[in-house]
């Protein structure tokens, strides 16, 4: 903080989980805020491939649907050109 023009980010040790701060609140354990970011990162990875897998499989069960409502339009199309 010795540039007044520069700008710093941070966190107030009194306003993070006690996970993260030292015993006193008065500070943050660096490498346990580290750990608890790669564990969450982690989670949200895993979350994300599910999603990519469900996305997957309802666009495979979307494209079937599509292909079954233009088989059933043809027929449709063939029954409509019978003479009654």
């Amino acid at each position: 903080k010795v540039e007044p023009d520069e700008e710093y980010l941070g966190f107030i040790a009194e306003d993070v989980p006690a996970l993260v701060a030292t015993r006193d609140r008065k500070g943050l354990a660096a490498m346990d805020i580290v750990s608890v970011v790669t564990q969450v990162v982690k989670d949200q990875q895993r979350v994300i491939e599910s999603q990519r897998d469900d996305l997957a499989s309802q666009q495979d069960e979307l494209a079937s649907q599509r292909d079954l409502i233009e088989q059933l339009g043809k027929r449709l199309a063939v029954l409509e050109t019978k003479p009654k």
